[in-house]
């Protein structure tokens, strides 16, 4: 692998990380030499930037994914994000494991409203978080959903 690979790769993990890890590893990088980076497995080297960073930084990166679990979505618009979706996959029309996924994530500012979630099937939506599917917003025709 590259030290160009390696770098994206750090990059669009550090992208999905809290914007703290983000900006922890984005600074171990910089002093790290590349060559010694892509030697490295990614996630050795993420470790290892964690590492380095002082306890009460990483007692409040515990805390704040605690945070996002703690933030249910309420039963209200699950229920009608679902009668959106007429209770099926928008991807694959799937109507068995279904979940709810956030355009954005709740970590990254993102809402429980159902302008900020979609119905997936298990499977998309693993595939979404592997980023080998884009599920991107409906487009809005006169301020409605083009979906509706």
């Amino acid at each position: 692998m590259s030290p160009n690979d390696l770098r994206h790769q750090l990059w669009r993990l550090a992208k999905k990380a809290a914007p703290v890890v983000k900006r922890a590893i984005e600074q171990a990088a910089q002093k790290t030499d590349p060559d010694e980076l892509a030697q490295l497995h990614p996630l050795d080297v993420i470790e290892r930037m964690l590492s380095e960073l002082p306890a009460a930084t990483l007692k409040a990166i515990k805390e704040e994914t605690r945070q996002e679990h703690r933030r249910p979505i309420p039963e209200a618009v699950k229920k009608a994000v679902r009668a959106r979706d007429k209770r099926k996959c928008v991807v694959c029309g799937a109507k068995t494991s279904l979940h709810l996924h956030h355009y954005k994530h709740v970590a990254h500012g993102g809402a429980n409203t159902t302008d900020n979630l979609v119905t997936l099937c298990a499977n998309h939506h693993m595939a979404v978080h592997a980023d080998l599917v884009k599920v991107s917003r409906p487009k809005k025709v006169l301020g409605v959903d083009a979906r509706q």
